[in-house]
């Protein structure tokens, strides 16, 4: 099940007129919404997309699934969505558990291992990915908790070029995926 609700701005586009300002603007907004989330508490971040209309609207939805199978149910329906509404850019947020693939490990040849929640490297971090079709950006920022499981701090990590959001990415109407 998909949870939405849909902002109307009507300076949206001409603001988010500029590929690098709407993509930048996006991961920024991405941040802004993980540290009202999660600082201070224990909380952990419902994965969110925020996709922005051919018709200066900001559309907020919610993916709360559990397992691959609402995953690909739920990409489905965004990509319906976006059709729907004429998308022109998204943002995609969420945490995760991430760990380093083994020094010469190559995608498609080696098996994968354990998944990274199960390994001892594992470390918990927020994932944000925002694209207008044309330009497409990654960020993550690792999650530092206190003694008690509540977060005091996110720090970006160095600058990412790309990390697997898979069926997460090419969800607009004129994308080619």
């Amino acid at each position: 099940m998909l949870y939405y609700t849909t902002v109307h701005h009507p300076y949206v586009r001409e603001y988010m007129a500029i590929p690098e300002l709407t993509v930048d603007r996006m991961l920024e907004l991405a941040y802004g919404q993980a540290q009202n989330i999660i600082m201070g508490n224990k909380e952990q971040i419902m994965p969110v997309f925020m996709i922005l209309s051919g018709d200066d609207q900001i559309i907020f939805v919610g993916t709360p699934w559990h397992g691959d199978d609402q995953k690909d149910m739920a990409v489905v329906m965004l990509r319906d969505m976006m059709k729907e509404h004429k998308a022109v850019a998204y943002s995609f947020l969420t945490e995760a558990w991430v760990a380093p693939q083994p020094k010469g490990w190559r995608p498609g040849f080696d098996p994968r291992g354990p998944a990274p929640s199960e390994r001892p490297d594992k470390k918990e971090v927020v994932l944000a990915m925002a694209t207008n079709g044309t330009d497409t950006k990654y960020k993550a920022w690792d999650i530092v908790r206190d003694g008690e499981g509540n977060c005091v701090g996110l720090v970006q990590e160095k600058e990412i070029t790309k990390f697997a959001l898979g069926r997460f990415e090419g969800l607009l109407p004129t994308s080619t995926h």
